[in-house]
């Protein structure tokens, strides 16, 4: 019996010692890490470019309607989600996924950044509410600078928050986050403040400081959620404020150099446990997509690319998109971001259909948006979406905008890399179409600085709010619509119109 018990313990023993041992070990992806190149290689995407499609301009009035235009009626339909905030599904992801897919499409009308700005705001907004972030009670409650979710670690928060902060200013050019920063408030004498350059720095810091990663919970760093920090650097250098590429180097180097998955079905390893250097070896379908989206923007090497969505693609069990799709809701009351269970068809999908058009594998992209579409997307009175479970409709909804923008001509690399010059805002813009639905096609300056429009008011009369017009723009005005201009307020109306275009140039002097 002595034996047995003995030969049992040897067992269990040598399992401990191969898993902590293939834990230790460190494998590296095929994909190197170098300097940041210039921005001026990128494109300049603003000149001319593609119009939006009807599917795509569904999808913005959706993101609309389901954020800055939703009534407190109608919040608990879409927004209560995510249980105690400790899951895939939870409002940070929710609203930050909003607002990507919002910058995605709204990067193609950069004349008009009405309702990408609205978008993008209100998604700041639900991050900031104390509703998002109330789960840091049960990681930080013990910590000195509890109860702010910013000075430390938390990335999986403050890496959305400033994503967000930094593309509204990018696509606005409103510096509102940058000069007032917004409010985090936990009771009536916990208040902090952050800009998204602040949140920069407090990052930037803690990469300097450790290995090169941000831990999300205690503890614990994922390659996904240290995208985010690196995607504002370049947004943040691209608008003045400042310089990160030391800090963006030092974090691909090592994440690269040690986050290769050898087990389960991906190729980055789900969580790196900062203190032991121990790395949970297995990855997963969605969490990759989520990863190389995010890194496809701001990656030293766009070359790494294509060789990392090789191996992510090789690993894709298919036989999860045949027949019907697991779509069970989720209830989460403590962590398990890393359990492959909890997350349902539709999201993996998403996330890789997203990831697909950003590494140009456009054949993968269609299987998978084809799968999405078959089985959840939903079409009424001008809006478009996935009707899956609402725990995770949002997300699932805005990555597969993000894989339509993509598809259609939106280019996240550019966009993040160079955003627009800072200058472009003082040129003729549009500010604001009345009615609010009202489709925006394009919106566009081309190099003589003449504003061209696209918009369909289904036959009602539209109110176009100018910028920077001067007293007395010219207009052209396609077919016999007629049209008013007030000065005063700045206000080009148009009677009774359908789908038209219009150019409108401010005369010189003027």
């Amino acid at each position: 019996m002595k034996r047995i018990i003995l030969s049992v313990l040897l067992t269990i023993v040598t399992v401990v010692l191969s898993v902590f041992c293939v834990m230790r070990l460190r494998h590296p992806l095929p994909a190197k890490a170098a300097a940041q190149t210039s921005a001026s290689i990128e494109k300049e995407w603003w000149m001319e470019p593609p119009a939006l499609t009807p599917d795509e301009v569904a999808a913005q009035q959706w993101l609309a309607d389901i954020t800055y235009r939703l009534s407190p009626e109608q919040e608990d339909e879409f927004w209560a989600v995510g249980g105690s905030q400790h899951g895939n599904f939870s409002i940070r992801y929710q609203a930050a996924f909003a607002g990507y897919a919002a910058s995605a499409l709204g990067m193609r009308t950069p004349a008009y950044v009405g309702l990408t700005g609205r978008v993008i705001s209100n998604a700041v907004a639900r991050v900031a509410d104390r509703k998002a972030w109330g789960y840091i009670r049960s990681y930080w409650k013990d910590e000195p600078w509890f109860p702010d979710p910013c000075a430390r670690g938390n990335v999986m928060y403050t890496g959305h928050l400033m994503m967000l902060m930094a593309l509204h200013e990018a696509l606005s050019g409103e510096r509102t986050f940058n000069s007032c920063g917004v409010d985090l408030v936990w009771d009536a004498t916990n208040r902090f403040n952050y800009t998204s350059k602040r949140l920069a720095e407090i990052t930037a810091r803690q990469i300097m400081e450790g290995d090169g990663g941000i831990t999300c919970e205690p503890g614990l760093v994922f390659f996904a959620c240290n995208n985010h920090p690196h995607v504002t650097f370049r947004l943040l250098e691209g608008m003045g404020y400042g310089d990160w590429r030391s800090e963006s180097r030092k974090w691909e180097a090592w994440a690269l150099a040690g986050l290769r998955a050898t087990a389960g079905g991906g190729a980055f390893r789900l969580v790196h446990h900062e203190k032991s250097g121990l790395s949970l070896p297995r990855g997963l379908p969605g969490y990759d997509g989520w990863c190389l989206l995010w890194y496809s923007p701001w990656a030293s090497v766009p070359e790494n690319l294509p060789r990392l969505w090789r191996l992510a693609r090789n690993k894709l069990d298919w036989s999860e998109f045949e027949g019907e799709p697991r779509e069970e809701p989720e209830s989460v009351d403590v962590s398990d971001c890393c359990n492959p269970v909890k997350v349902p068809s539709a999201a993996t999908a998403s996330f890789l259909a997203a990831a697909a058009r950003a590494c140009k594998d456009d054949e993968i992209a269609c299987k998978l948006e084809a799968w999405l579409d078959r089985h959840f997307l939903q079409e009424a009175h001008g809006r478009l979406w996935l009707g899956t479970h609402k725990e995770w409709r949002i997300g699932a909804s805005a990555n597969r905008f993000i894989a339509l923008a993509q598809a259609n001509g939106s280019e996240l690399r550019p966009m993040v890399r160079r955003p627009l010059p800072r200058t472009y805002f003082d040129g003729l813009m549009l500010e604001s179409v009345l009615p609010d639905d009202t489709p925006v096609y394009q919106a566009y300056r081309n190099r003589e600085g003449t504003l061209h429009l696209e918009i369909d008011g289904a036959g009602k009369s539209v109110n176009l709010r100018l910028r920077n017009a001067g007293s007395d723009p010219q207009f052209e005005v396609d077919g016999n619509t007629r049209w008013n201009w007030d000065a005063a307020e700045r206000s080009l109306k148009l009677e009774a119109c359908n789908r038209i275009k219009l150019k409108i140039s401010r005369i010189q002097g003027k």
